[in-house]
């Protein structure tokens, strides 16, 4: 029986870039919750964001953003300031249990300095105004870490810690 020879990769791709590539392929891709009660915010983020490395989750609501991070996670939340049940700050406070909690970005057309201390105040991450800058987003994005984890409640953990020592 004949051996298989595989032609040699491309000159301008060595080995080495063919296994980043590869490795590349195989990392999840980092979760993005994008919350406003407006179809077109959504929208204009997703343009701006590589779909390659970033899954972009949407939410109407401050309801449906905190079920989602609760339930998934995300590693950023872009959020409207005013949503159709609530604000920003709703949502920040009922994730403040999460074990990494998202990096938290307002976005609002009337955009100021008491709104950005109360932001950091509350331990959110930044204030963007709106419409959206590709550049503002980007940077973001970038401080934020490649690892993806997903939530867990504390309570849960415990649990299952007091449940393994009592056998």
């Amino acid at each position: 029986m004949a051996a298989v020879v595989l032609p040699p990769p491309p000159a301008h791709r060595s080995a080495r870039t063919e296994s980043r590539f590869a490795l590349r392929l195989l990392e999840p891709r980092v979760r993005i919750l994008s919350v406003s009660a407006h179809l077109a915010d959504h929208r204009a983020l997703e343009q701006m964001i590589d779909s390659s490395r970033w899954q972009i989750v949407r939410a109407r609501t401050c309801g449906e953003a905190v079920r989602e991070l609760w339930t998934h996670g995300a590693r950023v939340v872009f959020s409207e300031r005013t949503l159709p049940d609530g604000e920003w700050s709703d949502i920040l406070e009922r994730i403040a249990d999460l074990d990494e909690p998202p990096r938290f970005v307002v976005v609002s057309q009337l955009t100021d300095e008491s709104l950005w201390f109360e932001v950091l105040q509350l331990g959110g991450y930044d204030v963007l105004s709106k419409p959206l800058v590709e550049d503002e987003v980007r940077s973001v994005l970038g401080s934020v870490p490649a690892r993806s984890v997903r939530p867990v409640r504390r309570a849960a953990r415990l649990f299952v810690v007091r449940t393994r020592t009592e056998f």
